[in-house]
């Protein structure tokens, strides 16, 4: 089956808006991971908060405690490499990568 020339257009309109979406999240998280060191509290609250407004949908309100409890954990110890890696994993690769 080919595709007309409409949905192509469509799909890599689709992609680049999601690559965009991509690097703002990254970006973003960036910053707050600068905060870790003074308050890792704050710091896992929002990731955790930039993550659930940006896929509503990813966890359940019960979950959201979970989250921000493991990220505390790696902001307490104060390792920004493993934060960004558990932000990806849990919010990049599984829902921009499905098209949402």
């Amino acid at each position: 089956m080919h595709q007309t020339e409409s949905e192509v257009k469509e799909s890599k309109k689709r992609r680049i808006r999601q690559e965009i979406k991509k690097a703002a999240l990254l970006a973003a998280v960036d910053i707050a991971l600068k905060r870790m060191n003074r308050s890792p509290k704050r710091c896992a609250r929002n990731i955790t908060e930039l993550g659930i407004n940006a896929f509503p949908n990813r966890f359940s309100m019960e979950e959201y405690p979970l989250v921000q409890k493991e990220f505390l954990l790696i902001c307490k110890a104060k390792d920004p490499i493993k934060a960004k890696e558990l932000f990806v994993s849990y919010f990049i690769n599984d829902k921009l990568n499905k098209g949402s």
